[in-house]
């Protein structure tokens, strides 16, 4: 987690920004109990976030809401009002660290992330969609100009691959080197298991849609 950290940091202003922890708003891609493998990631992030001494996620924020989508309408206009409020209570700006998927995740997002901008917010966006470059090519052209002229302007971008780090600037019209790869992983205590060799053949398990995207051919 400590590469995510570091995309999280303001960028050097002075020694004290360098050492005080980093204030941190999360917002979420997902209603906090919902969203299936994108939304365990979040959760995962949040809680390792939550207990790093170099951030200070100082609150979360939903425009979505944990059930139907169409709650989308009452959520985002009180995300909205939550960052507001947050800008004019916190003394230090706190790093945005918007949590973001294809379809209506992008939206929502976008239009909080506009909103930031106003605020005057350094943002990170953290793209959870696998080819995602795929998804912005799927949409009519007002809905692309839109979604680059947002997305562009943001500090870091976190993708998942090389492949997403090598088209997303062009499609976005956005620096190159403001883009950094982060796999998705989880805590580790997940993994501190013992391990040795079978003493019989292995049987592979796979929970998820059967599709290209989810990695299934390989």
């Amino acid at each position: 987690m400590s590469q995510l950290t570091n995309n999280l940091h303001p960028h050097p202003q002075s020694p004290k920004a360098q050492t005080a922890p980093v204030p941190v708003i999360e917002v979420l891609a997902s209603g906090p109990a919902k969203g299936g493998g994108i939304g365990q990631v979040v959760r995962f992030l949040l809680q390792e976030n939550a207990v790093n001494p170099m951030l200070d996620v100082v609150a979360t924020v939903d425009p979505r809401g944990p059930g139907h989508w169409a709650q989308t309408f009452w959520y985002l206009p009180m995300a909205l009002i939550q960052l507001t409020a947050l800008r004019l209570t916190k003394g230090r700006t706190p790093v945005l660290h918007v949590h973001i998927a294809g379809r209506l995740s992008t939206l929502r997002k976008t239009f909080a992330i506009a909103w930031a901008h106003l605020l005057g917010f350094p943002v990170t966006v953290h793209y959870h969609e696998y080819g995602y470059a795929k998804f912005f090519h799927s949409l009519p052209g007002p809905a692309r100009a839109w979604v680059a002229l947002i997305l562009r302007h943001c500090r870091d971008h976190i993708v998942l691959g090389p492949a997403e780090k090598q088209n997303l600037p062009q499609i976005l019209g956005a620096d190159p080197a403001r883009f950094h790869v982060i796999p998705n992983g989880v805590p580790k205590g997940l993994t501190d298991v013992a391990r040795s060799a079978p003493a019989s053949p292995m049987d592979i398990v796979f929970v998820g849609a059967l599709s290209d995207r989810k990695g299934v051919p390989e």
